[in-house]
């Protein structure tokens, strides 16, 4: 049986993968998309996508870790109940 989850948890687990995977959608395809007629203005943009990306990466990385410490399991909790 799995254990019980916060319905909040389970919430913000959702929110934060899916914005890790849109924000590596938008790091790859962006960049890719600007490169092929590459100026100097898109070649500052592309690297720009890229330095929010990682930023955002690292910090929705860092909450999604953070998520068990905030929604802590209640201590008289039964966790078998369905």
């Amino acid at each position: 049986m799995k254990p019980w989850i916060h319905p909040q948890e389970r919430r913000s687990r959702i929110y934060w993968t899916i914005q890790i995977a849109i924000v590596v959608v938008v790091m790859i395809g962006m960049p890719i998309l600007l490169l092929q007629q590459p100026t100097a203005d898109h070649i500052g943009i592309s690297i720009g996508i890229v330095v929010v990306g990682l930023v955002t990466l690292v910090i929705s990385l860092r909450q999604l870790k953070r998520l068990p410490q905030e929604y802590p399991q209640a201590e008289g909790q039964d966790v078998s109940a369905d």
